[in-house]
């Protein structure tokens, strides 16, 4: 393949099979050396990041938590900032996969909790979690500073044990990185600049939902909260919770994105249903790439998967349980902190 990149003074050089392009004569046109690179079709499919919003008591974390038991996913780390994990521990499945170094070294859902208000270092605990998991680092300026909504390849990255990686809520971890970013981003004058804080906000945000979505070493999950948004011409809508343009801008990204909420099943008194809107609303900020119907009543992520199979024609994902080769400790990568 040819290294040369296209710049004024260096034209794209077209090559095939490491040959100049003008000297191919097979029977078939010649490909650029890129095309070599494409994603093999075994590895398009199911999604690579979800995202889930909607009330609390709506099963976002739990029915994350059921890829696991249901062995769509072999082990999974949940990022845990919103101090909300307790819910798991309702469930009998899912609480007899809660990882413990001493009392469950087999468990494959692994909590790390972060408190967003009391540590002071709770950007940099989630950060670097974040680096970890997608083998990433922040690149540094020529002081030596790490540039903070850059993320780049690190050639140091170790393979993980991992397949699934949530972070839960995206909202209440955005509110700590708007609390860091107020901190160290200041004017020419050495003084706080807020307007510019707000938007490296937004561009960490952006990289970070990129990240979930784009990296080959897990698929990504985000939980999250709802917010009202009433536009200039008195348009309502609800969106993920989340500042500024990214409300818009981060739904855009992941595979699926899905609002939760309990709906009534007919007339008063016959109950309600956790119901998925998965696209095609005026009202919510929802999509999936799956032609599905704007709306799942009865919603369950296993279902869903279990859907997403049969209108892809490839088998769904079944991983009985592993024993963890070697136990993960949560505070490695809170080492710097």
């Amino acid at each position: 393949m040819s290294d040369t990149i296209a710049t004024p003074e260096a034209p794209i050089e077209v090559t095939m099979h490491g040959q100049p392009h003008e000297g191919v004569t097979t029977g078939m046109p010649a490909l650029p050396s890129f095309m070599f690179a494409a994603t093999a079709a075994e590895a398009i499919g199911f999604p690579k990041s979800l995202l889930l919003y909607g009330d609390t008591g709506t099963r976002k974390t739990t029915m994350i938590a059921e890829l696991v038991t249901a062995g769509i996913s072999k082990r999974a780390i949940i990022i845990d900032i919103d101090n909300g994990i307790e819910t798991l521990m309702v469930d009998e499945n899912i609480r007899a996969e809660i990882f413990d170094p001493n009392t469950n070294p087999h468990g494959r859902i692994i909590v790390m909790t972060v408190d967003p208000v009391m540590d002071p270092y709770a950007f940099h605990k989630v950060d670097s979690i974040i680096c970890e998991m997608t083998g990433s680092r922040h690149p540094v300026d020529g002081a030596g500073n790490p540039l903070w909504t850059k993320f780049e390849p690190n050639p140091a990255a170790t393979p993980i044990d991992v397949d699934l990686v949530s972070l839960d809520t995206l909202n209440v971890f955005q509110n700590v990185a708007v609390k860091f970013f107020q901190q160290i981003t200041l004017n020419s004058a050495g003084k706080p600049d807020t307007l510019k804080a707000w938007g490296e906000v937004g561009v960490y945000t952006d990289a970070i939902v990129r990240l979930f979505q784009n990296t080959d070493r897990f698929t990504g999950a985000f939980a999250m909260h709802p917010m009202t948004d009433t536009e200039n011409t008195g348009k309502v809508t609800i969106k993920p919770k989340l500042q500024g343009g990214t409300k818009d801008s981060v739904a855009t990204i992941p595979s699926l994105v899905a609002y939760l909420d309990f709906q009534s099943l007919g007339a008063a008194g016959q109950g309600t249903t956790l119901t998925a809107t998965l696209g095609e609303s005026a009202v919510y900020t929802a999509k999936n790439r799956y032609r599905f119907p704007s709306q799942m009543q009865d919603f369950n992520l296993v279902r869903l998967y279990q859907q997403i199979a049969e209108k892809i024609g490839k088998p769904l994902p079944n991983h009985n349980p592993q024993p963890i080769t070697q136990a993960p400790n949560p505070q490695s990568v809170f080492a710097a902190a």
